[in-house]
């Protein structure tokens, strides 16, 4: 069980009287303890602190500026509010914050079958066929993250991810066939001076809580944490 004592608050270094209060509860679990222990932090300045027994948290001396407001607890889906505007003083109280528990699912195959398409003369069209199963005990609501790569170490997130797509939500069917248009992905080896015709495409699934994504206004880039250990498989480009 962990403490609902708070975690002590890193200061910013310039002096301020900023305050953001508010509430967390976690959705559909029934023990009144579970909002305890939530990881309320603003990451852009780097102060947290943990929710009490009722949810409640207060992060104190906020310098002035616009940041994003982090919520985290483990086996829930992180939460993100951007654009918290901190006037350096009085306090700002936050409405009732809502944390989801993540489902619980792993994919267990993935099996890909790429072809090369003549959809008009001069235009050629790219597909690969993706088929997986996966495990889904609690009928949970679930999503998927699908990455593109040259390198085998192709990840969700990291600077080898060249394309990338989502399954949100995935029906609770254990097989699930989909059928992707990669002539862009395709089109842009091309442009990267690179040969795309044999070239090895990896590729991984991830499970991921299809509420725990968000874009970031500053990079414009979708965050999506996975909750789990990705499928992998690779192809290559035909000829």
């Amino acid at each position: 069980m962990l403490s609902c004592t708070k975690e002590t608050i890193v200061t910013h270094t310039s002096p301020s009287d900023g305050i953001l209060t508010g509430r967390v509860i976690i959705a559909n679990i029934p023990d009144p303890l579970a909002k305890m222990g939530v990881r309320v932090s603003l990451p852009d300045i780097n102060m947290s602190t943990l929710t009490d027994s009722n949810g409640l948290y207060t992060i104190k001396n906020i310098p002035m500026g616009t940041y994003s407001i982090l919520f985290q607890k483990e086996g829930c889906a992180d939460f993100r509010i951007f654009n918290y505007i901190s006037y350096g003083k009085g306090e700002i109280k936050y409405p009732v914050t809502v944390l989801y528990k993540n489902p619980v699912f792993t994919f267990d195959s993935l099996v890909t079958s790429p072809k090369k398409v003549i959809r008009v003369p001069g235009d050629t069209g790219y597909f690969v066929g993706i088929d997986f199963s996966f495990n889904n005990p609690d009928k949970s609501e679930m999503s998927g993250a699908l990455v593109f790569g040259i390198k085998p170490d192709v990840a969700l997130n990291n600077s080898n991810c060249l394309l990338s797509t989502a399954y949100s939500p995935i029906p609770n069917n254990p097989n699930v066939y989909s059928n992707y248009d990669i002539t862009e992905f395709v089109r842009s080896l091309r442009y990267m001076g690179l040969h795309p015709g044999g070239t090895t495409i990896y590729i991984k699934l991830y499970p991921c809580n299809y509420l725990s994504s968000y874009k970031d206004p500053k990079t414009g880039k979708y965050i999506c944490p996975a909750i789990g250990p990705p499928a992998s498989a690779s192809f290559k480009i035909p000829d």
